[in-house]
């Protein structure tokens, strides 16, 4: 058997999770749906877990020699791609959200981003 090195690895996780959960959306749409709704139920957990994985998943490309640069270009790929499928739900979305409040609720999410381009910047055009 091959030995994976940790972008295999990583890759590895989302095609494994991707494949479930394709396979269950097109089996049982409604399971899918209340097992995000468990995984959602505590909100500031999800955050927090989702905020240590993308801090741990960074460090390892980081680590295998991945740059901050390529993580941006790849960024700007998966954003087009699941703005493709964000498109489906911008209505029900904006009726729901607080413009007021979409700041104080995201400051973690958003102060992230911009150590992250701040990070990007710096490598593109000062180093």
């Amino acid at each position: 058997m091959k030995d994976f090195d940790v972008i295999e690895i990583l890759a590895a996780i989302i095609l494994f999770i991707g494949v479930i959960k394709i396979i269950v959306i097109f089996i049982s749409p409604n399971s899918w749906y209340k097992f995000v709704e468990r995984i959602y139920a505590n909100t500031q957990i999800t955050k927090s877990v989702y905020l240590i994985s993308a801090a741990i998943v960074l460090y390892l490309l980081v680590q295998a020699g991945i740059t901050i640069i390529e993580i941006f270009a790849v960024l700007l790929f998966l954003s087009l791609l699941m703005g493709v499928g964000f498109t489906n739900y911008v209505k029900d979305l904006l009726q729901i959200m607080n413009p007021d409040k979409v700041v104080k609720e995201n400051l973690v999410y958003i102060a992230a981003w911009i150590v992250l381009m701040i990070w990007g910047i710096s490598e593109l055009f000062i180093s």
